[in-house]
């Protein structure tokens, strides 16, 4: 795990964390046909990723924004600041997330609360019709109209 996120949310670190991770892993790995879909090392990888964000070679969902953004281990508003801030992605990749707010149900391993946070992250609670977004190589700047 990498120390600037331990630094950042230290919450990461308690077994009580580790613990609803491991159920919220479940609830992922139950939302969708994974275990048909990857191999084992590559099942590896993305639990990895999900309870520490460490990107290692090879990781099978990397050009999946949606699923990077689903399954990284801090799931609120300032996880997701981070989250942006630290990766870099297109606006349509970032396009294709405010879209999941909206449409996708499945929110790989999100319970209620996570999903609300989700939702109010990328559309905010109440209507706005740009929504920006700042990432490491640009501000995108969604238009919700045209969704």
């Amino acid at each position: 795990m990498s120390t600037e996120l331990v630094k950042l949310f230290p919450e990461i670190g308690t077994p009580e964390w580790q613990s609803d991770r491991e159920e919220c892993w479940k609830l992922a790995l139950e939302a969708g046909d994974w275990k048909s879909e990857y191999r084992k090392k590559d099942l590896k990888k993305i639990r990895e990723y999900f309870f520490t964000a460490n990107v290692e070679e090879g990781l099978p969902i990397l050009q999946y924004s949606g699923y990077m953004f689903e399954l990284f281990p801090i799931q609120t508003k300032v996880g997701y600041d981070y989250y942006y801030q630290t990766y870099q992605f297109t606006a349509e990749q970032i396009y294709s997330n405010v879209i999941s707010a909206f449409l996708d149900q499945s929110t790989s391993g999100m319970r209620w609360k996570e999903q609300r946070e989700y939702f109010d992250y990328h559309v905010g609670q109440s209507f706005r019709s740009e929504l920006v977004f700042k990432s490491q190589s640009s501000d995108v700047i969604v238009n919700v109209d045209k969704i």
